[in-house]
């Protein structure tokens, strides 16, 4: 259907919304995890950025994204993370304007809904972190590649198409090359496409000149992508061989990650009955675009699911990439069983909806408490022990009010003589620890606080004693000791 000013203005004035939404408590969560990751190698000069990330477990396209988005609108935590907010929003217009154009209106006011009152989304939009952009490309390729499909049967030729789409062919381009330099899991995305193509391929219901054109796009693109590809390829055979860092997946998890999409137990529940028992397939007047949104929840989801058998990658942030079609198969299903039923009882198929909405957490995850840890103790006369050492971009960001961090490239000069950072507690040398009176050990995940026994006996033996233990989250703490008088 034809994006009317009517409607689009409707799907504008949710995306704002969104935006307000996501910001009321943007500040909430400490800068953690693999943020500080982020948010330090966009700091960095960009080619330093792309030397340190160019082969690291995914593409530095959202390092270099950040990088440009900081040297323009500054680097406080709020203005960084406003970048997330604004391309996570700018997913939910895209794809209300993909439910609008290929499905249907009522569809897309439910999708864009589902979009801002996601507790799932609203983490990444207070994250700066990479998922928030891979989500809006795979987003906005969705929308292409339908717009693309659909503009292949006004015209008669491959050249006609590309004389008169310029401007779409180099924005479908644009877009999955950087699709496929955001993350490495957009391979899924890709795939499932191209099953998609071909699948209507072989039922006729696809034009000899959608195929021709898209054959023809998909062969620029991967002109620009040889670069990436064999980074890729390396990558692919080190997880091959070695593993990952999650571990196989259990049937339960099939559940647990609708869970993660739903915003609470009870919602899950009820958003399962339209998911699975009032579906649209066969009936749905725009049967092929239907079927897009069938293609891309599902084949991901199973396909992934049952290789993280071998090779774990069954994860709620790798799982991002069938997100936005659980909701639209949501919103066509439930506009389905509303279009079909009689005015009395069309509040069942709502009940969902309000269910899921009250679900919502907006305040959003829980923060840590590294920086009230750090503040427990004097920073220059406390000696500080942070295991592992990836925990230094979190760990400097905080201490010293963050005179470290944004040098931290530099930091074998920087760094300060009281703070030591390992991968194990083992090795610490503890010749250090005689010139201070107390200690701030600061450890993250289990592995490391189960070597904290031996580490406290060679303590005690120098004199000290455990004062306190304070909990930063669920997997990290911080221990205080000082020196027996």
């Amino acid at each position: 259907m034809l994006l009317t000013i009517k409607a689009t203005t409707i799907l504008f004035l949710l995306f704002i919304l969104n935006l307000c939404v996501n910001s009321l408590y943007i500040l909430y969560p400490e800068l953690s995890h693999d943020e500080p990751f982020s948010f330090y190698h966009a700091l960095l000069p960009l080619s330093e950025t792309i030397h340190r990330l160019s082969t690291d477990n995914n593409p530095p396209l959202y390092e270099i994204v950040l990088h440009y988005y900081i040297k323009v609108f500054g680097d406080g935590l709020f203005t960084v993370r406003f970048l997330s907010n604004i391309l996570i929003s700018s997913a939910n217009l895209i794809n209300g304007l993909l439910m609008l154009r290929f499905i249907g209106k009522n569809a897309a006011y439910i999708s864009s809904t589902l979009f801002i009152f996601s507790s799932y989304y609203l983490g990444f939009s207070h994250e700066a972190r990479g998922y928030s952009l891979f989500l809006f490309l795979i987003v906005s390729a969705s929308y292409l590649l339908l717009l693309v499909i659909e503009k292949c049967e006004s015209v008669n030729t491959l050249k006609d198409f590309l004389m008169y789409n310029k401007l779409l062919v180099v924005l479908f381009v644009l877009d999955f090359v950087c699709l496929l330099c955001s993350h490495y899991m957009s391979v899924f995305v890709v795939a499932t496409m191209c099953f998609y193509i071909v699948y209507l391929f072989i039922r006729k219901s696809i034009s000899p000149n959608a195929v021709k054109v898209l054959i023809l796009l998909s062969s620029v693109v991967f002109v620009f992508y040889v670069p990436q590809l064999l980074i890729f390829t390396n990558n692919a055979l080190k997880v091959a061989k070695g593993g990952t860092w999650l571990n196989p997946p259990e049937f339960s998890d099939l559940y647990n990650m609708l869970w993660k999409f739903s915003n609470s137990p009870v919602a899950t529940v009820s958003l399962l009955f339209p998911l699975l028992f009032i579906p649209a397939y066969k009936s749905h007047k725009h049967h092929s675009q239907y079927l897009f949104l069938v293609f891309m929840f599902w084949l991901p989801f199973i396909t992934v699911f049952l290789i993280s058998f071998k090779m774990p990658l069954f994860h709620d942030r790798y799982l991002i990439i069938i997100s936005p079609f659980f909701y639209n198969l949501i919103s066509v299903n439930i506009d389905n069983f509303l279009s079909r039923v009689k005015s009395n009882i069309k509040f069942i198929a709502l009940i969902p909806i309000v269910i899921y909405i009250f679900s919502f957490n907006i305040k959003g995850k829980e923060p840590d408490k590294l920086e009230k840890a750090i503040q427990l103790t004097d920073a220059k006369t406390t000696c500080y022990v942070i295991c592992p050492k990836w925990y230094n971009h979190t760990f400097f960001y905080y201490f010293e009010g963050g005179v470290y961090f944004k040098n931290l490239f530099d930091y074998h000069h920087q760094e300060p003589k009281n703070v030591f950072f390992d991968y194990n507690l083992s090795a610490y040398p503890f010749a250090c620890v005689d010139s201070y009176n107390k200690l701030n050990i600061i450890l993250s995940g289990d592995p490391h606080q189960s070597s904290l026994h031996d580490f406290n006996q060679k303590l005690v033996q120098k004199g000290f004693e455990l004062d306190s233990i304070f909990e930063i989250s669920r997997v990290s703490k911080s221990y205080i000791y000082k020196r027996k008088y």
